[in-house]
């Protein structure tokens, strides 16, 4: 009769659960069975220890009461102290000849002292670990720096090679175009007419400039102003006409019927001056005036051709009159009264300063 499939695999199931238990249990009891002979041994090693200590120190108090412990004293001869001596060497001798007392080969003793050793060295290696990686951080980081210091070293001793090899050539070059000292004076003497050349050109070329501004735009208002009219600047373009009209006592221009009926007069006088100077024999354009804007044009060239005269001294020029040419000077910041006369000016000496 045979039993089914399902109750055979039960039944084996059962039995190697029941073989597991009891090897498990096996186990327990071996290693319950292992740690108590192991305590036994520790208990039987520190037994036989004390055991030992307490030989050891009824041997020292037996010692110390049958021959006292004689030190050695000043007062000893050298005889007694040669003896103390060869004795204690004797003891030394007779001490280190023996066996030292070693725990057995199964002692557990041997075990606590392999793992109190190696706790040791396990604790130095940390501690040497810790500080080889704190001087690596530092040595990095030493490193770092002294890298970057050779890398600069290296480009200043490329930049100074490179300087020194520019300087050879140019000491080669200059020591192949050599020249005597007569050359040398004329190629100076060269050099400093053709700045003086462009210096006079840049002269003319502003002078120009400046009698154009002066006769197109500023003699203007020179007249203006003199005439009781405009400050420079407040009215930039005067016609000739206005000039001629003139201004009422409150600065404003006249009016134009005033300006027709002195207009014929005004040039009558013109004609009349032009007829007397020929007559005089006087042909020069340059002397005659035909209009009150000329007339500020010339006196403003006449006042800056003295005070450009005298920059030489560093003098004063003294004024005939106070007029708008000196005030727009000094305006302008281009000249300077003189510090107890207003009726002398200067040039400004720009490479010193302004003067309060």
């Amino acid at each position: 009769m045979s039993l089914p499939s399902e109750i055979v695999e039960r039944i084996q199931a059962f039995a190697e659960s029941c073989r597991e238990f009891e090897v498990q249990r096996q186990e327990e009891l071996t290693a319950a069975t292992h740690r108590e002979n192991y305590d036994g041994q520790l208990d039987e090693t520190l037994k036989r220890l004390r055991g030992q200590v307490d030989r050891q120190e009824s041997v020292l108090q037996e010692l110390r009461a049958r021959r006292p412990l004689d030190l050695p004293r000043p007062d000893l001869s050298p005889a007694a102290r040669l003896a103390q001596t060869r004795r204690a060497i004797e003891a030394y001798r007779s001490l280190s000849s023996k066996e030292p007392e070693l725990p057995a080969p199964g002692s557990p003793l041997n075990a606590l002292l392999a793992f109190r050793e190696t706790s040791r060295l396990i604790q130095e290696l940390k501690a040497s670990v810790s500080a080889a990686a704190r001087d690596l951080a530092s040595n990095r980081e030493r490193l770092n720096t002294e890298e970057a210091n050779l890398r600069d070293a290296r480009l200043i001793t490329t930049e100074v090679r490179n300087r020194l090899e520019d300087l050879r050539k140019q000491q080669r070059q200059e020591a192949g175009k050599t020249k005597s000292p007569s050359q040398l004076a004329k190629d100076l003497i060269r050099k400093e007419r053709k700045h003086e050349n462009e210096l006079e050109m840049k002269s003319a070329e502003l002078k120009d400039a400046l009698k154009h501004f002066v006769e197109e735009h500023l003699a203007a208002m020179l007249a203006a102003e003199d005439l009781g009219g405009p400050v420079v600047g407040d009215q930039v373009d005067v016609p000739d006409s206005t000039l001629d009209a003139g201004y009422t006592t409150r600065g404003k221009e006249k009016k134009s019927n005033v300006v027709k009926a002195n207009g014929k007069g005004l040039k009558q006088q013109r004609i009349d001056q032009l007829v007397r100077q020929r007559a005089d024999g006087d042909e020069g354009s340059d002397s005659i005036v035909l209009n009150k804007r000329e007339a500020a044009a010339m006196e403003f060239h006449a006042v800056l051709e003295k005070l450009l005269n005298a920059t030489s001294t560093s003098s004063y020029v003294e004024l005939g009159k106070d007029s708008a040419v000196s005030r727009f000077l000094i305006k302008a910041k281009v000249a300077q009264f003189h510090p107890r006369d207003s009726r002398k000016i200067r040039l400004i000496n720009v490479s010193r300063g302004i003067s309060d």
